[in-house]
């Protein structure tokens, strides 16, 4: 068997990585491949500048090499 693919699909809103590639990813998925998806936004249409900047943390982006097994 061939090794799995490794795929990861980056959006700027939840809706953005489902529309544009959910049947991709559920398509590899279902073939065993590896598959992740990164949301840049919380998704909510207005950004209130208080619960923004509560949801700002810098410490809880992974690091590089914490994203290089996704690669």
């Amino acid at each position: 068997m061939a090794k799995p693919l490794r795929l990861l699909s980056i959006g700027a809103h939840p809706a953005d990585v489902f529309d544009q590639s959910g049947g991709t990813m559920a398509h590899h998925a279902a073939r065993g491949d590896y598959v992740a998806c990164v949301v840049l936004t919380h998704g909510a249409r207005v950004h209130d500048a208080e619960i923004s900047e509560a949801m700002f943390h810098r410490d809880e982006i992974p690091a590089p090499e914490e994203l290089e097994p996704l690669m």
